[in-house]
């Protein structure tokens, strides 16, 4: 049968093993990865919203250049119709310049989309990073807990040795 994830086969064996100092030690080492964990997570979430807000500013523009382009085939059927050889040179220039720009703002917004979920990505990784560190922590704690336990029990266990040995000492005479 295996460890569960993260713990050490013979943990209790190692806990034995461990001074208090290197126990206390291996703690502050785990608090620190954890802390360390914890700032890459806020990183990560930070460069999310980045990379969404700066996806919804691109959809924005693609939005505002599709309507610019509506507007523009609109006018050339409506309002400009009746003058269209005098401005069927500018009308086709700044046809050709919007779709242009609709396409350099659709290939941006799938960069945009690729970054945000690239971003996704490493925030995922981050949060199992921080998942791992937690449980790292909490079993270096639980080691501490059990290190102190068990050094109370031998305590427990002399101090009862002691009192036993004064009363059949006392006994004796």
């Amino acid at each position: 049968m295996s460890a569960p994830f993260g713990a050490l086969p013979g943990l209790a064996d190692l806990g034995r093993g461990l001074d208090r100092a290197d126990a206390r030690q291996l703690l502050r080492l785990r608090e620190l990865q954890l802390r360390r964990a914890r700032g890459a997570v806020a990183e990560a979430s930070d460069h999310v919203s980045r990379a969404q807000q700066a996806l919804d500013h691109r959809q924005a523009r693609v939005t505002r250049t599709r309507a610019a382009r509506a507007e523009l085939l609109t006018d050339i059927a409506g309002r400009l119709a009746a003058r269209l050889p005098q401005w069927a040179p500018w009308a086709s220039a700044h046809r050709a310049w919007l779709d242009d720009q609709l396409e350099r703002e659709e290939y941006a917004l799938i960069n945009d989309e690729r970054v945000l979920e690239q971003a996704q990505d490493r925030l995922a990784e981050r949060r199992r990073e921080l998942a791992r560190c937690e449980h790292r922590e909490s079993l270096a704690a639980a080691l501490l807990d059990q290190q102190r336990r068990h050094r109370a029990r031998g305590e427990e266990r002399r101090q009862d040795a002691e009192r036993e040995d004064r009363a059949t000492g006392d006994r004796a005479w």
